[in-house]
């Protein structure tokens, strides 16, 4: 999993939902309760692979003949651009999306990309390297939207945020 997290503040836990599933704010201040809300839905983030609503991510990757592109995140919604890079990082060529013949999303759920016809076929060949050095990806990885709003998942979440508050506020010792 990627040690990046992109949010700094909680985007499912609020305080209702909290106390509704059973979280005791008991004298835990705003800000901390954000803090453990935040780092609950991180840890979800890590567990499942994915972020718990879809968001617009950007990995460069390394380019490989024989190997598919795994990416940072699963549960992938759509791939809206590859570029295709060379050793200085500039752009030979852009395709947007799967619908062509250089790109195909092998599996969704484990974010598994398959590079087709990159030989000769790029606009990035010279007799040095006739293949892209890195691909770059832009897609959408997330959970569908609601997924993470059903009950146990909100109950999941409460749970780990209930425990984080718990440490912040000194009981967890």
């Amino acid at each position: 999993m990627n040690d990046i997290y992109p949010f700094n503040s909680p985007i499912i836990l609020t305080d209702d939902i909290f106390v509704e599933y059973g979280g005791i704010t008991g004298s835990s201040t705003v800000a901390m309760r954000q803090v453990a809300y935040t780092v609950a839905e991180e840890y979800a983030t890590d567990d499942i692979g994915t972020f718990l609503l879809p968001v617009i991510v950007t990995g460069t990757y390394s380019y490989s003949l024989i190997s598919p592109i795994i990416l940072d995140y699963g549960y992938i919604n759509s791939v809206k651009e590859i570029r295709f890079l060379d050793t200085q990082e500039r752009i030979y060529y852009t395709v947007s999306g799967t619908a062509n013949i250089f790109v195909s999303l092998r599996d969704a759920t484990y974010g598994i990309v398959d590079i087709h016809s990159m030989f000769a076929n790029c606009q990035c060949v010279s007799s040095f390297n006739p293949h892209p050095y890195q691909v770059q990806v832009v897609y959408e990885p997330g959970l569908p939207t609601g997924t993470a709003n059903n009950p146990r998942p909100l109950l999941g979440l409460v749970q780990a945020a209930d425990m984080v508050l718990n440490q912040i506020e000194g009981f967890g010792n």
